[in-house]
C-alpha cells in the first residue's frame, strides 16, 4: 500500500519499474493458473480441445501458449520476399490501415511466429497451429503466389497447423461476390482464385502431414528474459501488452532479438524457454530433460 502510487507513476523510476513488473507478472500467474487452469479443466471435462493465441497477454507468452492443448500464432499482413516474380507493389491511397492500397506490411517476424511453437515444442503439445493469410492483400487481390511463401515461413519456423483466417459463412443464394468477412483473404467459391485453390491446399496438406509425423529436434534453449520487458517503462502505456501488432515496443530490440536472430542467420534450431518450464527441467546423462524432449544448451541473452 505505501507504494501504490508509483503503480501509476508517469515517469520512469526504478522503484516504479519494479512494482510495475511485479504487477504484471501476478497478471500473468493469474492468467496462467486461474483463469487457464480453470479452462482446461472445464474442456478436459467436456472431451473438447483448448486452443489459444497468446500474443496480445501482459503475461509470459510462452507459458499462456503452453498452456492450451494447441498453442496458435499467427501471421497479419504481407511481409517481403525476394523471389523473382514476386508481386508486392506499393500503391497510392490514404487509406489508414492500406497507405499502399495493394497490401499491409506483414506482422509475421520469425522470432515472434517461434513464441507459439516454442511452447509447443518444450510443453510436448504435438499441435502448434497458425491463423495464416490475414489481410495478405486488400478483398480479390490476393494471388496464390503470394500466399505460398508465407506458409512455407510458418512451417520453417515450427508450425504445423495451418488453418485459414476465416471463410465466409455466405448462403449460395447471395448475389456476387456474397457476404464478405471484414478480414482478407477470403477463400470461398465467390473468389477468383477458388478454382485453383486446391493445389495449394493439397501442398500444405503434404506439408504439415508430414511435420506432424515428426518430432522437434532442437539442441538449444534460448531464455526469454520476460522481467527485463515486465519492467520497461512505456511512456503513456501503464499495462502495456506483447502484441503482434506492437512488436516494436517490446521484441524488435534488445539482446534477446539479437540473440534470435544471431542463432536463426547461423543455421541453429533452438526454442524459447520461460523460468516455469526452467523449474521444470531436470539434468539427466548431459543434458536439459522438460516434457518436450531433450536439450543440449541453454542460451542467456544480456540479462538485468
Amino acid at each position: 500500500m505505501p507504494h501504490l502510487p508509483k503503480l501509476f507513476s508517469d515517469i520512469s523510476d526504478p522503484d516504479a519499474n519494479r512494482i510495475m513488473s511485479d504487477y504484471k507478472e501476478t497478471l500473468s500467474d493469474l492468467l496462467i493458473e486461474d483463469f487457464n487452469g480453470s479452462w482446461n479443466i472445464w474442456a478436459d471435462k467436456e472431451k473438447v480441445k483448448t486452443k489459444y493465441q497468446a500474443h496480445g497477454s501482459p503475461g509470459n507468452l510462452i507459458d499462456l501458449y503452453a498452456s492450451a492443448d494447441i498453442p496458435e500464432c499467427e501471421t497479419f499482413g504481407s511481409m517481403p520476399y525476394e523471389i523473382n516474380g514476386f508481386r508486392r507493389i506499393e500503391g497510392g491511397g490514404t487509406d489508414k490501415e492500406f497507405p499502399h492500397k495493394n497490401f499491409r506490411a506483414g506482422d509475421a517476424d520469425p522470432v515472434m511466429i517461434r513464441f507459439s511453437s516454442s511452447a509447443a515444442h518444450i510443453a510436448n503439445k504435438p499441435l502448434v497451429s497458425s491463423e495464416t493469410f490475414t489481410w495478405l492483400r486488400e478483398h480479390f487481390r490476393t494471388a496464390l503466389s503470394q500466399c505460398k511463401p508465407e506458409v512455407e515461413d510458418l512451417f520453417l519456423n515450427g508450425i504445423n497447423h495451418v488453418f485459414l483466417h476465416g471463410s465466409t459463412y455466405s448462403p449460395q443464394e447471395a448475389v456476387w461476390p456474397g457476404w464478405k468477412f471484414y478480414a482478407s483473404v477470403n477463400f470461398n467459391p465467390n473468389s477468383t482464385i477458388w478454382e485453383d485453390v486446391p493445389a495449394l491446399f493439397n501442398y500444405i496438406n503434404r506439408a504439415q502431414s508430414l511435420l506432424q509425423l515428426g518430432q522437434p529436434d532442437s539442441e538449444i534453449l534460448l531464455y526469454w528474459p520476460i522481467h527485463d520487458a515486465w519492467g520497461n517503462f512505456y511512456k503513456g502505456k501503464k499495462f502495456a501488452q506483447f502484441s503482434i501488432h506492437k512488436t516494436d515496443e517490446w521484441l524488435l530490440k534488445g539482446p534477446f532479438y539479437e540473440a534470435a536472430n544471431t542463432l536463426l542467420k547461423r543455421g541453429y534450431s533452438f526454442d524459447y524457454i520461460s523460468d516455469r518450464f526452467i523449474e521444470k527441467a531436470q539434468f539427466e546423462s548431459g543434458a536439459l530433460l522438460l516434457p518436450g524432449g531433450l536439450y543440449k544448451t541453454l542460451v542467456v541473452p544480456d540479462t538485468k
